[in-house]
This record gives C-alpha cells, structure tokens and sequence, in this order.
C-alpha cells in the first residue's frame, strides 16, 4: 500500500508513475511529452518576444499541456488501480479455491498458507478471516481462531458472518473449558453406556 502511495505521488509527474509500476516504454515517451509541452510553454515567450505570438503559443501548449497530463494521469490509475483490483479479485478467488481444496483434504497447513495469501493481498477481506479462524480451530489453535474471528467480525461491515461468529466463539469457549473435564466427560459417557 505505501509503495503504491508513493506511485500515485510521482503520477502527479506524467510518466514517472508509470516508470514506478514498471511500465518504462510509456513512462519515458509520457514524460517526455510532457516535458516537450513544459518547455514549449517556457521558451515560446523569449524565442517570439514583443508581436505577442510567443504568448498566444504558450498559452496554447499550456491547454494541450494540461489535456495531455490528465491523459497521462487518467491512464496510470487504469492500469495500477482498475486493472489491479481486476488482478487482485482473480488472485484472490483462485487462492480461495486452492484453500477449499486444502481444507477439504485435510491439508490444514496449506490452506492456512492460501488464507494468509490472501490476507496478504486485501487484509480486509472478512471471508478470509472467516475461513482462516475455521482452519486455526481444526487445527486445535482456539486462540488464533477467536482472534482471526474478532478480525472478522472488524471488517464484516455488512454483518455477513455475525450469526456464525457468534456461534462459533460459543463453540471455541465451550471447548476451552472441556479440557479439564475431557477424560471423566468420556468415562462418564461410557459408564451411561454401561449402565443402559
């Protein structure tokens, strides 16, 4: 996030932007468009000086100069932001599905990987946290798993997951207390089989 801050800063500057993003070719041939315009607009005074035709070719290059930088600018947040984003949600989805996959064969470690990709690209992404606190409970860590589920129920601001949270830290508190009671929880179940 803060280098693509830092892009969006130099993108104030036609082509330096897209030299950032690793777009070079049409960084430089941006710039130094820019630049022609930038120069134009400086030297026609003294090279027309007095008939006020250097004036009037100034004030020209300045118009097209400005068409010319909102061009630029407008195509570097095409390509870093909306063409991103488009990378971004695919990454996103196919890293989901690989994580299904995982969960579904029992490859807790991988599918915890695949969640935390994702976290990596949008650390807003509720779904992720959602699913990432189920593995962590698989994977018998309650406390990760109430945290990722804190973190949800943070960034779900629509209110998608709330019922489940609600349910599944129940869950994770009854867990917690059942340790100490596990072995005679057991024998107890087994002396109600005898007994029936």
């Amino acid at each position: 996030m803060v280098w693509k801050a830092i892009c969006t800063v130099l993108a104030l500057i036609p082509g330096l932007g897209h030299i950032a993003i690793g777009r070079c070719f049409r960084g430089v041939l941006l710039f130094f468009g820019f630049t022609f315009f930038v120069n134009g607009f400086i030297i026609a005074p003294f090279l027309w000086h007095g008939d006020g035709f250097g004036r009037d070719i100034s004030v020209a290059l300045a118009c097209a100069g400005s068409v010319y930088w909102l061009y630029a600018t407008l195509d570097f947040f095409r390509i870093a932001y909306w063409r991103g984003l488009q990378s971004v949600r695919d990454s996103k989805r196919r890293l989901f599905l690989d994580a299904l996959t995982h969960y579904l064969r029992n490859d807790l470690a991988a599918a915890r990987r695949e969640l935390r990709s994702i976290l990596r690209l949008d650390s807003d992404d509720a779904d992720a946290y959602f699913h990432l606190a189920m593995t962590y409970k698989a994977m018998g860590a309650r406390w990760r798993a109430r945290r990722c589920l804190a973190l949800c129920r943070t960034k779900d601001a629509n209110g998608k997951w709330l019922h489940q949270i609600r349910e599944e830290l129940t869950d994770l508190r009854r867990r917690k207390r059942r340790p100490a009671s596990g072995v005679s929880g057991h024998g107890a179940s087994g002396s109600a089989d005898r007994s029936s």
